[in-house]
């Protein structure tokens, strides 16, 4: 997402929050009436609450501990530093290369 659609689903979060605060007592009826869940409307309010407006942005889904893809030139080092490489990248490299998970 560009920086302007992350601003402006931050926004419109906020906005639900506020309308939430008009409304007292009930949350049900503004989750209702935007179509999330209650869940996702505390989830958003403890993280506006602690981190502002930043945190109202959307996060990374990515597993903390994902180890980055291997540059191209560490693996062409790899294969021209190890001569069983060579014979195995036939077969092998384009099986991890696809299987691989895309760069962030």
């Amino acid at each position: 997402m560009t920086e302007q659609q992350l601003a402006r689903m931050a926004k419109r979060r906020l906005a639900i929050l506020r309308h939430a605060e008009e409304i007292p007592g009930n949350v049900a009826l503004p989750c209702r009436y935007y179509g999330i869940s209650r869940q996702i409307f505390y989830t958003w309010k403890r993280r506006y609450d602690t981190d502002g407006l930043d945190g109202l942005r959307d996060r990374s889904h990515r597993p903390p501990g994902e180890p980055e893809r291997p540059r191209t030139e560490v693996v062409g080092k790899i294969i021209y530093t190890f001569p069983i490489a060579r014979v195995l990248t036939v077969k092998l490299i384009p099986v991890v290369v696809w299987k691989w998970p895309a760069a962030q």
